[in-house]
């Protein structure tokens, strides 16, 4: 295999004690349609077999470049050190128990190309659950203008769906922020969209796992916490629907942990009779 050494996309994948969907995570990577791209994994100090799974792709396929964090960083900081060692013109997220579609990147660089403009693409998501089998759908805004015009409602992007561009993050120092843990792609997309024109592309491209061990689970509290910390921040850009869902989850806080995850697992129950889901479990 040629190695182009300034490859068009760069994918970063932070990756900590993920043995049991690593290697359908990987794979989904390295099946891609697209194949003009390197595959950064940063190993944030896992105590599993992440390591060893990984080094048996990199054997085989040179486009894996393996980083092991000294220390566990987390995820913003692994990010962080990602785009430092990114040589594309594009940076794409993944996540390492997640599942690209084999035409996500093919799609979302053709966009990327086509729309010079456009600083951040993502896409639409099914939803699976430990076993890979299909639970939910989430179709985000689409268009640029409707992205924008609810960005105060909720993130515009399913973060392990986003390519961005490189230079853009570079120039205007738009790394991830640090202080604001599990909602530091949401703080990113505030800053990036006063730069540049967003896309979700209107297709399915991601299977999002939801784990017993996902974020969403295990710091639901901390992390809607911080959502309304964020949008009090850009809180005179918000519009009057912007107000009432804030102020929803202001009241949401004095609940219960589980109350919050039946909310959030309302909030992502709708599915598309358009879509077979047998199709998309993973086996």
């Amino acid at each position: 295999m040629i190695i182009n050494s300034e490859p068009l996309v760069s994918i970063i994948m932070p990756c900590y004690n993920a043995e049991h969907f690593l290697k359908k995570a990987i794979e989904s990577i390295l099946n891609q349609t697209f194949t003009d791209f390197e595959f950064i994994i940063i190993d944030d100090c896992s105590s599993d077999r992440s390591a060893s799974i990984i080094h048996e792709y990199i054997k085989d396929d040179p486009r894996i470049r393996y980083i092991k964090n000294e220390k566990n960083l987390g995820v913003a900081a692994s990010l962080n050190r990602g785009i430092d060692l990114a040589r594309g013109q594009f940076i794409a997220r993944m996540d390492a128990d997640d599942i690209s579609l084999p035409e996500r990147l093919e799609r979302q660089v053709n966009h990327m190309k086509e729309n010079p403009s456009c600083v951040a693409c993502g896409t639409d998501i099914i939803l699976i659950d430990e076993k890979g089998h299909r639970i939910g759908t989430r179709e985000y805004y689409h268009s640029n203008k409707n992205i924008k015009k609810n960005i105060h409602r909720a993130s515009c992007f399913a973060h392990p769906t986003v390519m961005m561009r490189r230079k853009t993050i570079i120039e205007n120092n738009l790394f991830y922020s640090t202080r604001l843990r599990w909602v530091e792609d949401y703080d990113l997309w505030f800053r990036l969209s006063q730069l540049g024109e967003f896309k979700n592309i209107a297709n399915f491209l991601l299977l999002y796992r939801i784990s017993s061990t996902s974020i969403k689970n295990n710091h639901c509290k901390e992390t809607l916490r911080n959502t309304i910390k964020l949008k009090m921040q850009y809180l005179a850009r918000g519009c009057f629907r912007s107000y009432i869902v804030l102020i929803f989850e202001i009241v949401l806080l004095a609940f219960p942990k589980k109350v919050i995850l039946f909310f959030y697992k309302l909030y992502y129950s709708k599915s598309f009779l358009s879509y077979d889901q047998n199709s998309y479990e993973v086996k």
